[in-house]
């Protein structure tokens, strides 16, 4: 069963068409992983780390759990699901903060892909 579960998840991550792995296919891979994680489970689900797991076996399994909570932690702020009142005034600029978390997704789906140096 878990098996299975497992393969659903890696399959709401697969590509349409296999062996086009561009790096937009393969950040769309990520992202939904990590909009099925926010969305979905529980915290600490297994099923969504061993997806994890399977996408970025290259990976040390901490660096894997680092960029994979730095992408599902920037998502909500990038799409501008968090609220900004808790901040200073001069602190709130949401272009400023949506620009940096694009800049956080960017890095982590990097270095999830092997991409990084």
């Amino acid at each position: 069963m878990t098996a299975l579960l497992i393969e659903g998840a890696a399959a709401q991550a697969a590509p349409a068409r296999p062996g086009l792995l561009t790096r937009e296919v393969i950040a769309a891979q990520w992202e939904r992983l990590a909009r099925w994680y926010l969305n979905g489970p529980e915290d600490d689900d297994p099923i969504t780390w061993a997806a994890v797991d399977a996408l970025a076996p290259h990976l040390p399994e901490d660096d894997r759990t680092l960029w994979f909570e730095q992408l599902f932690n920037a998502i909500p702020v990038r799409d501008g699901d968090v609220d900004l009142s808790s901040l200073p005034p001069d602190e709130r600029d949401p272009d400023l903060i949506e620009r940096t978390a694009c800049e956080a997704i960017d890095e982590a789906i990097e270095h999830l892909t092997g991409g990084a140096r």
